[in-house]
């Protein structure tokens, strides 16, 4: 693997807008550990490469804590195992930290579904597309605790008609509708769930936009709203966590012809206040504001900020 290669990657990562905050962390993750294992890799360019990949992986995507976290979580296993001054076995940490990491997470999905289901039923509004919310929606409608689902779509991308298809396809009764008509629909769901990129600290939720709206609409029809997420997306208090990043995207997306005198915003992702959050479904279970904020004290992602 080289230079090239490395760098088409994480452009790759920093383009994507298919996959979810998990998926991508994933790859990040992915690359990382490939590089660990690289035998063309010699020994002593390993650690500038380690170096540079987790730098520019951690910037990819700044509303996503998911990566932070994960490429943190290789960064320490290098360090804790003696980095440069022990190479070689510190290069094979980075490796097997990278394999228990996506072990992890695959398994993480099926016990937030586990705690999920002790919250969810009946008919759930949701938006876009998680990985994480449709896993939890699939094992909800398998123990027979789900009657339908809401989906919104999404736009500019309508990511929701991917979530929308899948569940049908499943033989789950779902509705797809435009994100203008989330508001009224909320109030025929007994639960709104949405996915994550990022949990601030102060247990504020950055997702993709529209979220914002469905929490205002679900506090208006008083319908619990909660984010289901793995607590690596629970941002550290260091770093571009500390201000919120709110990506945009290309204004082609809206509008592909431009119109003289308009100017055109395609912000990807909001800001939903922890108030408006009745809790966080995890893989360590249905938290509180206060535990997001103690597990944001431990995140990986704070060991980036030090170097």
């Amino acid at each position: 693997m080289n230079i090239r290669i490395i760098s088409e990657r994480i452009e790759a990562i920093h383009q994507n807008q298919e996959m979810g905050a998990t998926q991508l962390a994933r790859e990040a993750v992915r690359l990382l550990g490939e590089i660990a294992e690289d035998p063309e890799i010699p020994i002593s360019l390993f650690p500038e490469l380690l170096a540079g990949a987790s730098r520019d992986l951690a910037r990819a995507r700044p509303s996503m804590a998911s990566i932070y976290n994960a490429v943190g979580s290789l960064v320490a296993a290098w360090l804790e195992s003696g980095g440069e001054s022990n190479a070689g076995p510190a290069r094979a940490a980075v490796a097997e930290a990278a394999r228990r990491w996506i072990a992890r997470q695959e398994a993480a999905a099926g016990v937030i579904a586990d705690h999920a289901a002790e919250v969810i039923g009946g008919t759930v509004i949701t938006l876009s597309f998680s990985s994480t919310v449709l896993r939890t929606l699939e094992e909800c409608w398998s123990r027979g605790l789900l009657e339908e689902v809401i989906v919104a779509e999404s736009r500019p991308l309508c990511e929701g008609r991917r979530t929308a298809e899948t569940l049908g396809s499943r033989g789950i009764p779902t509705t797809l509708i435009t994100d203008a008509q989330m508001g009224l629909f909320a109030a025929e769901a007994r639960a709104a769930v949405v996915g994550a990129d990022t949990i601030r600290p102060n247990g504020s939720l950055t997702n993709k936009s529209g979220t914002l709206l469905l929490a205002l609409a679900a506090r208006r029809c008083r319908v619990p709203f909660y984010a289901l997420a793995e607590t690596h997306k629970i941002a550290p208090n260091v770093g571009p966590f500390r201000t919120p990043t709110l990506e945009e995207k290309d204004p082609r997306e809206l509008l592909a012809e431009p119109l003289p005198g308009v100017t055109v915003r395609n912000i990807y992702f909001d800001l939903t206040p922890a108030r408006y959050i009745t809790g966080y479904i995890t893989d360590a279970g249905v938290l509180n504001r206060q535990e997001v904020a103690s597990l944001a004290q431990k995140a990986p992602g704070a060991i980036l900020a030090a170097q």
